[in-house]
């Protein structure tokens, strides 16, 4: 059983997955290196941009803004009534709606997603120390301090805000706020819809950053239409990061318990297999004894060797040593003629091969007789039949 077919399997899913990326990559225009930028959309949106003399139409073309229209308006125009019904608008704001349409013509009804751009009200900005709080928190405080900031009341102002945080060991944190009139943005807003159009986003003129969508009048649907162009990329991307490390990880644990079945066969294959070479050493062992004594019990005993020596040998032969090893016997000792047991020994039916292992000397004084001879023979044992 192999587990390495499920692992090449996750390996080529996630080759497919880095080449849809890179394929990605190329249509969305290459990568940006500003941290996850490369998954961030360009953003397509229109801009309306109401200045003081004109409204400006800019189209995003690789993310460099491009004017297409321009609508001029009447010097100290305010659109004073432009939040008005339709019907009801007058002569010039009517003229503007119908001009904004006119240059919206080739744009689909489904595109009609745009910032707002006001560049031409003025803007206020200031900021207070606040205690540290939530934003929804310091919204309602802020309430209470715009009287203070602004001769306007609050209900006439739009206003967000962005909150530091406060130094270490500090209780309060420095709160910028930004406002602007509200009737200068409802009427903008009621133009643009008049026109066909929603509004993604409210900027205000080179400020970086848009308006809180949750404090001033944006169409929700259009900003989440936004949100998906613009990160649903990275949405995806993320999916399918995570739904590849699940397969894998479930791969992988699907691979780790055939591992680990596998290795609990082996320990218990290398048990068995313990056992058995236990079993094959006693069988050596006991086989090995066998032999030893089958082998003790066909050869002679040493008794019998010995006395075989006696029968053999002449009277007055005597023997000062004796050795048997390995089926051969060696044998000193004094005769009174050394020279012939070799022939004697021959003549045993047991005994064969028989000679001198060294020179036959005369017995010197002190030995067992003057008249012997000292002798050292060897010869083997017969074949037992």
């Amino acid at each position: 059983m192999s587990i390495r077919p499920h692992l090449n399997d996750a390996g080529a899913l996630g080759e497919r997955i880095l080449e849809w990326l890179r394929r990605r990559r190329t249509v969305t225009g290459g990568f940006q290196q500003d941290g996850i930028g490369w998954i961030r959309q360009p953003d397509r949106l229109i801009r309306v941009d109401f200045a003081k003399d004109a409204i400006h139409l800019n189209r995003s073309d690789n993310e460099e803004a491009q004017e297409f229209a321009t609508i001029p308006r009447t010097p100290g125009d305010v659109l004073a009534d432009a939040a008005l019904p339709s019907e009801k608008l007058p002569g010039e704001t009517l003229n503007i709606v119908a001009s904004l349409v006119a240059a919206l013509g080739e744009v689909p009804r489904f595109s009609r997603d745009v910032r707002l751009v006001l560049s031409g009200e003025p803007i206020l900005r200031t900021s207070v120390r606040l205690p540290a709080a939530s934003s929804r928190r310091l919204g309602e405080a802020l309430r209470y301090e715009l009287p203070r900031l602004s001769p306007l009341g609050a209900d006439r102002l739009y206003y967000d805000f962005v909150a530091a945080r406060p130094a270490s060991g500090e209780r309060t944190g420095e709160v910028a706020l930004r406002l602007v009139k509200r009737s200068a943005v409802d009427q903008a807003v009621a133009i643009c819809h008049a026109a066909g159009l929603k509004i993604a986003a409210i900027a205000f003129g080179d400020d970086r950053r848009d308006a809180d969508w949750r404090r001033f009048p944006v169409d929700r649907p259009a900003l989440a239409r936004t949100l998906w162009r613009r990160w649903g990329v990275a949405a995806l991307t993320a999916a399918a990061l995570v739904l590849t490390l699940l397969l894998v990880a479930a791969l992988y644990g699907r691979g780790s318990a055939q591992l680990d079945d596998i290795s609990g066969r082996v320990a218990v294959v290398r048990q068995h297999a313990a056992v058995v070479a236990q079993l094959q050493s006693d069988l050596a062992t006991l086989a090995a004894e066998g032999r030893f004594l089958s082998e003790e019990k066909q050869g002679p005993m040493l008794v019998g060797v010995l006395a075989e020596v006696t029968e053999v040998l002449p009277d007055g032969t005597w023997l000062t040593e004796f050795q048997i090893k390995d089926g051969k016997v060696r044998i000193q000792g004094y005769s009174p003629n050394a020279s012939s047991l070799i022939a004697l020994i021959d003549k045993s039916p047991v005994f064969a091969n028989a000679q001198f292992e060294a020179p036959v000397v005369q017995g010197q004084n002190g030995d067992q007789g003057g008249n012997t001879e000292r002798f050292d023979i060897s010869f083997t044992l017969r074949p037992m039949r």
